[in-house]
């Protein structure tokens, strides 16, 4: 019998004892004469009450010998492998506890590394951001630095373009187009504009090509430039077998991209009499009342174009503010029609 039921026994052993103990007698004088029954009503019920009281008195002899019977079958063997099991398991608990305490450690020292990774990692990436930012900043003073030097390389150069493949046959490219030029102006005969350079530009080879290439050609007289750009607005004036021949500046790729962008800006500010001009960067730059004002894209163009509606208009007619001008892209026509020219004999 296993220790849980002998102490259930002992309990309802001890429990059934005190519900059915008798009454603790009245102590009485020993002086007094103790004097039984007077009557014999009260004989009968003392008979009856021994009566009853002795089959109470037998129940309470076999559950004192039941409780120890209990206790006699719970050997020492069985009492000291009960002991050995509780022991077993509390070392396992507590190794289990023991384990599970080194497991919430390493947890936390893993998670306390990963915030300081994590803080590091916020911290290089914000460092990373602010060089980015700065990186982009010089990239683009860069980028303005080499349109200016490639505008300023092709300031002297004109292309034209519309000439088919090999239009000038075993001539010259320079002699060719210098004779286009000088018909094209009328100019006296055995008069040419001075040309150092012409070539075709791209490949001869191209399967991918539908049009003819271009012909730059590097005219180093910026007046000589502005007369022909002047007399390339008009019509049938640059033709070639009937075909119109356009002629335009050498404009690296960044600054022509950026003219594009501006197109509707460049229109307005025709619409409102404003003079401008292309820096060799390829941004629009305005002058307007002390005010510096450039453009390189439609939203700049547009906060261009704010600043200059809300200040007082100028008054053209009576204005006669000097404009610093340079030889690239002028902002009026040459009016002189005299060419520095040289004769093809020297």
């Amino acid at each position: 019998m296993s220790i849980t039921s002998c102490s259930g026994a002992l309990a309802l052993y001890k429990q059934h004892t005190m519900q059915n103990r008798p009454p603790e007698k009245k102590k009485t004088d020993p002086l007094k004469v103790r004097s039984g029954p007077t009557s014999s009503q009260s004989i009968k019920d003392h008979f009856k009450a021994d009566i009853n009281r002795g089959p109470q008195t037998q129940r309470e002899l076999k559950m004192a010998a039941a409780a120890k019977a209990a206790e006699n079958d719970a050997t020492p063997a069985e009492d000291s492998s009960i002991l050995q099991y509780l022991k077993a398991m509390e070392t396992s608990l507590t190794d289990r506890i023991t384990t599970l305490t080194s497991h919430v450690e390493e947890i936390k020292l893993s998670v306390s590394q990963a915030i300081v990774k994590a803080d590091t990692a916020l911290e290089n990436s914000t460092t990373n951001q602010a060089n980015l930012k700065l990186l982009g900043e010089h990239l683009l003073v860069t980028n303005d630095r080499l349109t200016s030097v490639e505008t300023e390389q092709k300031a002297s150069n004109l292309k034209f373009r519309g000439f088919p493949e090999e239009t000038e046959g075993s001539e010259d490219l320079i002699s060719f187009i210098a004779s286009f030029i000088a018909k094209a102006l009328q100019l006296e005969k055995g008069i040419y504009p001075v040309i150092t350079n012409a070539a075709r530009l791209g490949a001869k080879n191209n399967a991918k090509r539908t049009f003819p290439r271009d012909i730059v050609a590097t005219i180093p007289d910026a007046r000589v430039r502005r007369r022909i750009l002047q007399e390339a607005q008009k019509t049938k004036i640059f033709v070639y077998n009937d075909q119109p021949i356009d002629v335009f500046p050498d404009i690296p790729r960044e600054a022509l991209l950026i003219r594009r962008k501006l197109k509707t800006t460049t229109k307005q500010l025709q619409d409102l009499h404003q003079k401008y001009r292309w820096l060799p960067s390829g941004k629009l730059y305005v002058y307007h009342q002390g005010l510096h004002l450039y453009a390189y894209d439609e939203e700049s163009g547009k906060q261009l174009l704010q600043a200059l509606q809300a200040e007082t208009p100028m008054d053209h007619e009576g204005e006669k503010r000097s404009f610093k001008r340079r030889n690239l892209f002028p902002l009026s026509p040459l009016k002189s029609s005299k060419l520095p020219i040289y004769s093809s004999n020297g």
